[in-house]
């Protein structure tokens, strides 16, 4: 089992150093008041770490559409 998981923690770091070689470019971000300079890959991943934290903080306050919840809110509307 564990040269399965190093098999994959190597192919892992291989596409991730594919993808920050192929993105090494610096893109202008304005946001607000605030001008960043950030390559391509690290923008990616702050947007990325930001769309987990959102998910972590509110994905389970939300329910969504066909889900157990709003199946039981359903059948004890009727």
């Amino acid at each position: 089992m564990s040269r399965l998981k190093l098999i994959v923690v190597l192919a892992i770091t291989a596409v991730l150093v594919v993808f920050v070689v192929q993105n090494a470019a610096a893109y202008e971000v304005r946001f607000l008041v605030w001008n960043l300079s950030i390559s391509g890959a690290a923008l990616v991943f702050v947007s990325a770490a930001a769309g987990f934290l959102a998910g972590l903080l509110f994905g389970g306050r939300v329910p969504l559409l066909g889900t157990k919840h709003n199946a039981a809110a359903k059948s004890h509307d009727s």
